[in-house]
């Protein structure tokens, strides 16, 4: 399946002109295995973090997480089968967030955006947690 986001850049037309960022912050898991984490993700901006949920999962290694994975529509969701993975192996919680609704939510699907009442409540501890935001913009 071709992602959103390569879809797009297969779509612009020869000449188009690109603008890029550069990556800000560190991407790598805390050596204090205790502490617990947010990663909040748009798009395909969950890339890093597919990357950490892998690494969990390789080292069948237990962490404290919850990821806010954020797409237009849910057949813009990448990596699924990896965080639903990460969700038996590591205890990770996984929650898809969609803009469009299209048929029925699974449990872990919610409509709207991410804002503090959404992370407050699925978070309830989400003042003692050490946050990761990775978004790609369109």
């Amino acid at each position: 399946k071709v992602s959103s986001f390569k879809q797009s850049l297969g779509e612009l037309p020869l000449g188009s002109t690109i603008t890029a960022g550069s990556l800000s912050g560190e991407f790598t898991l805390p050596d204090d295995k205790n502490k617990k984490l947010v990663w909040i993700a748009g798009g395909i901006g969950v890339t890093p973090f597919r990357s950490m949920a892998k690494y969990l999962i390789d080292n069948n290694e237990k962490r404290d997480v919850v990821l806010f994975s954020s797409n237009k529509a849910k057949n813009n969701i990448v990596f699924k089968e990896i965080f639903e993975e990460a969700d038996r192996v590591t205890g990770m919680k996984t929650i898809y967030v969609v803009n469009n609704i299209e048929g029925e939510l699974s449990s872990n699907m919610r409509v709207g955006m991410i804002d503090e009442n959404m992370i407050m409540k699925e978070v309830p501890d989400y003042k003692d947690r050490i946050y990761y935001i990775s978004f790609v913009f369109k």
